[in-house]
């Protein structure tokens, strides 16, 4: 039996799979403003992140 937890699972490695041949073929303009994005986003979510998470860094 299948579980929502691996359809959901597959499904994100499926759009892993297409983002990363998309990135392959980014420029590196491109990914550098991709990663800035990213790098923003997770010091904008930081005390989120580590209130989820920080029990797992102890």
């Amino acid at each position: 039996m299948t579980t929502t937890t691996q359809i959901e699972a597959v499904e994100r490695a499926a759009r892993v799979r297409r983002a990363a041949r998309q990135l392959g073929t980014a420029s590196t303009d491109l990914k550098d403003a991709a990663l800035l994005r990213i790098a923003d986003a997770i010091e904008a979510e930081t005390n989120a992140l580590l209130a989820v998470n920080g029990p797992e860094l102890e």
